[in-house]
């Protein structure tokens, strides 16, 4: 009998159907390492991603959440660990059901759910959901990226729970909620700060002139915050915001405006810090 070769060849129907549902894609090896800058490199265009498959021919297939714009739930049953069984119960006391998620099977017998995420993508962690700890569920998203089927690892493969062939849901409103809490490092801005009175011309140039197809959903999230920590009132930031997204956005890698106003709003709904100090001022 012949042996299981170590790797699945990742064929253009592999590569295709991740496409035509809107992930974009890129190589890892055998460790689940990326096999080049993959927020630079990963691709939703099939020509690309066959040219990377013919450089990677060993390459297995992972997805940028961020650039695909999905939130997956990492639930882990390794090490005496049930992240399967946690989040069942979780979503039993939210009320949610998996049901329209695309779901994984991991090597080890965990599970991935994936959601489509329509406003700002929330932050990856470990071990937490929010400030909730959580052991054995992971949160793949914000500056993330997901192993997809059919991808096999020396530990085994990675299989599709059910068919993908209905469009990817959006994450339950109440999962998001938990997501999106407000980061602990943030402390509520000084009653006695002074009114705003600049035009965030300076944060605008800084993140602007760093900002990448790999980036954008991270960058303008910063820039949110920092016009948020200076006082800036939410109706004068959504001009500068709309400014930002419309110098990044290119032909190919469109950011929409929904997405730019979206990641405000988030940045919006937290408390204040104290304001950075600028460069030179």
């Amino acid at each position: 009998m012949l042996a299981q070769p170590v790797y699945n060849r990742i064929g253009q129907d592999d590569l295709l159907r991740a496409i035509e549902r809107r992930l974009w894609i890129f190589p890892v090896g055998p460790d689940k390492t990326p096999l080049l800058k993959w927020t630079q490199g990963c691709t939703n265009n099939l020509e690309t991603a066959e040219k990377l498959w013919r450089e990677y021919p060993s390459g297995q297939l992972a997805a940028a959440c961020s650039h695909s714009g999905i939130v997956a739930i990492d639930c882990d049953v390794k090490h005496g660990q049930d992240g399967i069984g946690e989040f069942h119960k979780l979503a039993s006391e939210l009320k949610i059901s998996p049901e329209g998620c695309w779901a994984t099977q991991t090597p080890s017998g965990g599970r991935h759910y994936l959601w489509r995420c329509h406003k700002a993508l929330p932050r990856s962690s470990v071990g937490k959901l929010g400030t909730r700890l959580t052991p054995g569920i992971d949160v793949r998203a914000r500056g993330a990226y997901i192993i997809l089927p059919p991808s096999r690892m020396p530990s085994g493969d990675y299989k599709m729970l059910n068919a993908w062939n209905s469009p990817l849901a959006f994450v339950p409103e109440a999962l998001y909620e938990l997501l999106m809490v407000p980061d602990p490092a943030i402390i509520p801005a000084n009653e006695n700060t002074a009114q705003y009175n600049g035009d965030g011309s300076h944060w605008l140039e800084k993140y602007s002139a760093i900002a990448t197809p790999g980036n954008r959903d991270d960058t303008c999230f910063r820039l949110c915050t920092q016009l948020r920590d200076d006082g800036m009132p939410k109706s004068q930031a959504e001009g500068v915001v709309i400014e930002f997204q419309q110098q990044v956005t290119t032909p190919g890698n469109p950011f929409y405006k929904w997405q730019a106003l979206a990641t405000l709003n988030s940045a919006y709904s937290r408390p204040r810090r104290d304001p950075a100090r600028k460069a030179g001022l």
